[in-house]
């Protein structure tokens, strides 16, 4: 990947990082809540996760992206948005996963990241 295509996705993907306000949204938690049977963890897992082939897909690059990329990113992407967690909820750890790891190179589609809240603190 090149610097200047880094860049690039850095531009695109900061906006929807923002997104993070809707975190703690107690709305959507119920929802998910009675779907799930009232597993906290399970239900903030599911609101709160992306694929990363989905922010990518919106970005125009210049080279095919391999196995290492998409990793790469996820990690980029798992520190841009602890930090913007950290910046609106000072009072709340989250717990950050990258999920798919070992999948990435048969399905890219399984690379995913979410988080929830720390339930230990």
């Amino acid at each position: 990947m090149k610097f200047t295509e880094l860049t690039s996705i850095l531009r695109e993907i900061l906006p929807a990082v923002e997104d993070v306000a809707n975190a703690l949204d107690n709305e959507r938690l119920e929802e998910w809540l009675e779907q799930s049977e009232g597993d906290h963890l399970s239900a903030e897992r599911t609101i709160n996760h992306v694929h990363i082939l989905d922010v990518l897909s919106t970005l125009e690059l210049d080279s095919h992206l391999d196995q290492d990329d998409l990793l790469f990113f996820a990690e980029i992407y798992v520190a841009v948005l602890r930090d913007r967690l950290a910046n609106r909820f000072p009072d709340t750890r989250f717990v950050m996963e990258t999920l798919g790891r070992e999948q990435v190179a048969e399905d890219p589609l399984e690379l995913i990241v979410t988080y929830h809240r720390d339930s230990r603190h």
